[in-house]
């Protein structure tokens, strides 16, 4: 389909592909036995019209890594370079940090010199993170001038900052690294899907992956993904039936 932005009297615009994909959404969970990492995989594409897909948003191909962006083609960009890294010289579990917020300023110059020589800096608006699975953690990177790195001990939500979703990890996500993580996948894949339902515009589809501490990752499939669809139907026809029940007011 064909979204068209204008104003009165003005010549029509587009947004960017930049800052339409900025609209996305990831959640990651740390549990007691491992983590859970949920996306969104809608895909925008724009040009003279809007064109939309579906794209895995993880980086899952490289023993002991799993990385998943939420922005632009920097944060993306930085995903890149962080799975080259463990593809080539996997750094030690306390040079993460350091390693991550390397990465994330080398990205920052490589689009920043890229987008000057077109005559187009960089949007500074656009909020551009990676999660990054390692060693049993989680991390979560935010890419600028000054990236920062920082590991995550519960629980993260990345992407649409807008989005009330999150409220569902902020309320329910509390004491999250005390539950095992097959006790986390329900919560992680409906603050996703919830926010689709609020922003489908900017978030779209679901894919989930389960790291089993010292294990190997488990990517749901998409059976499992239509059934937490399902789930989150149930949950919601349960909570409005709850909020919209008669209340006494007494005699």
């Amino acid at each position: 389909g064909t979204l068209r932005i204008a104003q009165e009297c003005a010549p029509m615009q587009w947004p960017s592909a930049e800052e339409v994909n900025a609209m996305t959404l990831q959640v990651g969970l740390v549990g007691v036995d491992g983590l859970v990492v949920a996306s969104d995989t809608l895909l925008q594409q724009v040009e003279r019209s809007r064109s939309t897909g579906s794209i895995s948003k993880f980086f899952k191909d490289i023993p002991g890594l799993i990385c998943c962006y939420s922005g632009d083609t920097v944060a993306e960009g930085a995903a890149s370079l962080i799975r080259r890294l463990w593809r080539d010289n996997p750094p030690a579990p306390e040079a993460v940090q350091d390693e991550l917020e390397r990465i994330g300023e080398e990205a920052w110059v490589e689009h920043n010199e890229h987008a000057a020589r077109r005559g187009q800096p960089l949007n500074l608006g656009v909020a551009r993170k990676v999660m990054v699975a390692c060693y049993d953690e989680l991390w979560l990177l935010e890419i600028g001038p000054h990236s920062l790195a920082h590991r995550r001990h519960d629980r993260v939500v990345a992407g649409d900052a807008e989005n009330t979703a999150k409220h569902f990890i902020n309320k329910f996500g509390t004491g999250c690294e005390h539950l095992p993580v097959n006790h986390l996948i329900m919560l992680a894949a409906y603050a996703v899907i919830v926010a689709g339902e609020e922003n489908p515009y900017g978030v779209g589809g679901l894919e989930v992956i389960v790291i089993p501490k010292g294990g190997q990752p488990v990517i749901l499939t998409s059976d499992q993904n239509d059934e937490l669809r399902k789930l989150s139907r149930n949950l919601d026809a349960l909570i409005k039936e709850n909020l919209t029940s008669r209340f006494s007011l007494g005699s």
